[in-house]
């Protein structure tokens, strides 16, 4: 079997990133490395809309063939160096960490699915969040193919200061993570 590749995917609002996922990438590359995974990894700042900021990431991943694995992880979870290589050994198509959402009272963002499978360290759920979260490319590549009516399209315009001329692209999508939108208020 090949060595896993894990393509880590951050969207990082405003562009910034925790130093608490910074240290927890820092310790986690060598570490991933001496254990023969090979990793990258890749922001997207200035997306506010986190949902579509996970659409053109995992699009514009896609075209990258060498990845094994998807990692997606919130640019303000900490995370040990071990868990990444744990989930990978533990060879699921979709797994996700078990951490807190931001919110008080505090609640967990997944929780065991009432009589799913469970062990010491593993339960299923109905829901897995996506502030850590592994995916085989295998279950993208066929969420691709089961889903085609979730393509879309979109126009974005941009700024290039080295032109100083606005510039459209369309970009092609699918929406692997539901963008909502919110009826108009009157």
């Amino acid at each position: 079997m090949a060595a896993p590749v894990v393509k880590i995917l951050t969207p990082a609002y405003m562009g910034q990133v925790t130093t608490q996922y910074m240290h927890s990438l820092i310790e986690f590359i060598p570490y991933a490395m001496s254990n023969g995974i090979n990793v990258t990894f890749e922001t997207m700042p200035n997306c506010s809309l986190i949902s579509l900021g996970r659409n053109v990431m995992q699009s514009r991943a896609l075209r990258d063939p060498t990845w094994t694995h998807l990692m997606w992880i919130d640019s303000d979870i900490r995370f040990p160096k071990e868990a990444i290589i744990s989930m990978l050994f533990d060879d699921k198509p979709i797994m996700g960490g078990f951490y807190p959402k931001k919110s008080l009272p505090i609640d967990m963002a997944s929780s065991p699915m009432p009589g799913g499978e469970e062990t010491e360290q593993l339960f299923e759920t109905d829901y897995v969040a996506t502030g850590f979260m592994l995916i085989k490319r295998e279950v993208i590549e066929k969420m691709q193919d089961s889903y085609p009516e979730r393509k879309f399209s979109i126009r974005v315009v941009t700024n290039i200061m080295i032109y100083m001329h606005l510039t459209s692209m369309k970009i092609h999508l699918i929406d692997y993570f539901s963008l909502k939108t919110m009826p108009s208020v009157v």
